[in-house]
């Protein structure tokens, strides 16, 4: 749930729309907002005479595309094999940044997959899929290329990572949302 519904009246004609549940972004926005948000749904609940479950949506672990060097995009071109190393790793070996280099803001990406594993990138508009894993650096293949943008998001779809499924922001967020009465959290 948004700034674009935070508003009781808006939440009604969602309801009459259909909708039954609200989820809160916990990745997005501010406590206040979302105390906003809870409020508004509250209020909705008593104006309707009906049951409105609140979602606190965890942000959980963040895995994220590094900053590049001396540019603003990659572009990702299916077919291309392309490397993926921590940028910790990219300086202390001093690998050479190219095209075909991708930095990750995650230091153990390379323990973490193996051959065959699926990378989705940018909320899965990109597709990698690993060739091999060697020296603290991933080889993987372009499955569905397209423009990547520094700082977006990586998942690990099956792949067991090293980070805590639950991050302290996400203990915050729990704390939070038992505080305020949310109905579930979701992981």
């Amino acid at each position: 749930m948004g700034p674009a519904i935070a508003s009781v009246d808006k939440i009604v004609a969602l309801v009459k729309a259909g909708a039954n549940a609200f989820r809160l972004n916990m990745s997005h926005g501010s406590y206040s907002s979302h105390e906003h948000n809870i409020n508004c749904i509250r209020q909705a609940e008593d104006k309707l005479g009906v049951y409105l479950p609140i979602i606190a949506d965890l942000q959980g672990p963040k895995i994220r595309v590094g900053d590049f060097k001396d540019k603003e995009f990659m572009t990702l071109v299916v077919g291309r094999e392309i490397r993926l190393a921590d940028v910790g790793t990219i300086r202390a070996k001093k690998l050479e940044e190219s095209e075909s280099l991708v930095p990750v803001q995650y230091p153990t990406l390379a323990k973490d997959v193996q051959k065959g594993d699926v990378l989705l990138l940018d909320d899965g508009l990109l597709k990698l899929q690993v060739k091999d894993v060697t020296d603290d650096v991933v080889r993987a293949l372009v499955v569905h290329g397209g423009v990547l943008k520094p700082r977006k998001g990586i998942n690990l779809p099956g792949t067991s990572v090293s980070q805590p499924s639950i991050t302290s922001k996400d203990r915050a967020d729990i704390r939070f949302a038992i505080d305020n009465d949310v109905d579930y959290v979701a992981v």
